[in-house]
């Protein structure tokens, strides 16, 4: 899956999974992703991969993100 998204300033997604695998790119600041049983603090420049049926969250802080 290719995904892009634009996260406000304390922005979240809930704990969820999906059949499709996902790699994010963080093009601008970032925030803390929950990728099963552990917690990344993510930041520009930086990518990450979730793999199909892994649960996960995401929480932004005050500059939101870009992925």
């Amino acid at each position: 899956m290719i995904v892009l998204f634009e996260f406000k300033p304390y922005a979240s997604i809930p704990l969820h999974d999906h059949v499709e695998g996902q790699t994010n790119i963080v093009l601008r600041v970032g925030g803390n992703f929950e990728i099963g049983e552990e917690i990344y603090h993510v930041r520009e420049k930086t990518a990450y991969h979730k793999a199909s049926g892994v649960s996960h969250r995401v929480g932004m802080g005050e500059n939101g993100a870009f992925t």
